[in-house]
């Protein structure tokens, strides 16, 4: 009987912790660039959630970010299904790149933006 008790106590334990690794390996990520016509540049950034991040930054909602002097960003290319480590590590790259053109390459032409995904999974 003791057996079965502590059987089920281990159970219990545990289910908190299944419940919670299962939600963090199911958390997405994406990079994004949108486009401000009123700065004419583009920004890049990553995010769990784009449709929140892309409010957040048309509401000005940091008075000292740099997205509120372009307000309105558009969305320009979302690469999303990446891992957190994925996604920092890709937004790292596209900002050492510091480069108008190589965005709108990958703006042309998705697929650039799809091998980097596979560079770094």
């Amino acid at each position: 009987m003791g057996s079965l008790v502590r059987a089920q106590e281990r159970e219990q334990n545990t289910k908190p912790l299944t419940r919670v690794a299962f939600l963090f390996f199911k958390l997405m990520f994406c990079v994004y660039i949108i486009y401000s016509q009123k700065l004419d540049r583009y920004y890049i950034g990553s995010s769990d959630n784009f449709d929140l991040r892309i409010k957040e930054h048309n509401s000005g909602l940091y008075s000292d970010a740099f997205t509120k002097r372009g307000i309105p960003w558009e969305k320009t290319i979302v690469l999303d299904g990446l891992s957190s480590k994925q996604a920092y590590l890709i937004e790292k790259h596209l900002k050492k790149m510091k480069s108008k053109k190589y965005i709108q390459a990958l703006i042309k032409y998705p697929e650039l933006f799809q091998k980097l995904k596979v560079k770094y999974s």
